[in-house]
């Protein structure tokens, strides 16, 4: 193995040869299974890129990141998650991909190897699970983000992470908007741009705390402000979370929720100009009525079965599908 990798990695599972072997033993024992190809490919891949980026920033990091890179895959390639690219996109392959970004952010690995390379891995397994969400997007964003404050080492970390979230949010996981706006108050414009996916000439004109801002202003908001959002749900033989149409409700803290019936369980609805996300809502929910849909004009769709309203946010089940349509409401509106 370490004639067919770089000085780097090659000198760290020298060195450490028994630790490592003790290593892959465990996940064997404990770890319900060992891909030793797929492990194999992963050090001689990213993990052996990985530690020639971090050894011409930090010698003295390599030993720690090759480390906590070797348990990392030996826990993913486990589990059958891909680490090296096999021809498929970021979506089919969304942690492959993410590896292959970190060399760029070298200077924040080498500062927290296991902070780092951990939180990136998760966030991403994450994303990538969340139907509707820009896979591509994230992982272009993370890495771009990565790179642009891997000079800062360990002072960029805390930045890296935090920008992260907006990344996120902005992918789509609108359930992510609450700890992504917190984000953006301590991050400086340049990196907030990065993380939306914008210049910072358009980041001007957008107002993150109306729900359905999204910069540039969509093009599907009429001059009352309304805005089509993205549909969520779906039958759950094809992945979806509803076995029958759904209905919605607003529950006692005015959140938006849906249930296919009894055997779904029931869903909170986060939505917003980004995006609309599904998550398991808590024991306590207690649906209390159709909120303010009073404050909406009639929904043109036929077949309706329920509503819900908040100030902001409109949704429609019909008897004809096993999605929520959505419609929001900026504030701001054309003159």
């Amino acid at each position: 193995m370490t004639s067919a990798v770089g000085s780097a990695l090659g000198t760290v599972l020298r060195d450490r040869r028994d630790r490592f072997n003790a290593l892959a033993v465990e996940a064997r024992l404990l770890g319900g299974g060992f891909a030793e190809e797929a492990f194999t490919d992963a050090l001689r891949g990213p993990v052996d890129a990985l530690a020639e980026a971090v050894d011409r920033v930090d010698h003295t990091a390599v030993g720690p990141t090759v480390e906590a890179a070797y348990r990392a895959a030996l826990t993913l390639t486990s589990r059958g998650v891909e680490v090296v690219g096999r021809g498929g996109d970021a979506a089919e392959e969304p942690v492959a991909a993410v590896w292959a970004r970190l060399p760029e952010m070298a200077g924040l690995v080498a500062a927290d190897p296991v902070r780092v390379l951990g939180s990136v891995t998760n966030a991403t397994l994450s994303v990538a699970a969340t139907p509707g969400v820009d896979v591509a997007g994230w992982v272009d964003r993370i890495g771009a983000l990565g790179a642009r404050l891997a000079g800062e080492g360990m002072a960029g970390v805390g930045p890296w992470l935090a920008a992260g979230r907006v990344a996120a949010w902005t992918c789509g996981m609108a359930h992510q908007r609450d700890t992504a706006l917190a984000a953006i108050d301590g991050l400086p414009p340049s990196v907030v741009a990065m993380a939306v996916g914008l210049d910072e000439v358009d980041l001007a004109s957008w107002t993150p705390t109306d729900r359905w801002s999204r910069p540039p202003a969509p093009a599907d908001r009429d001059d009352h402000g309304y805005v089509v959002g993205r549909p969520v749900g779906g039958f759950v033989g094809f992945g979806g979370p509803f076995t029958r149409p759904p209905r919605v409700w607003v529950d006692q803290h005015g959140a938006i929720h849906a249930t296919g019936g009894p055997d779904d369980g029931v869903w909170r609805m986060h939505a917003d100009a980004f995006g609309t996300t599904l998550l398991r809502a808590s024991h306590g929910t207690v649906p209390v009525g159709p909120g303010r849909v009073d404050h909406w004009p009639p929904t043109p769709i036929p077949r309706v079965t329920s509503l819900a309203a908040t100030d902001d946010t409109f949704a429609v089940t019909t008897s004809a599908s096993h999605r929520i349509a959505v419609t929001g409401r900026t504030d701001r509106v054309s003159a």
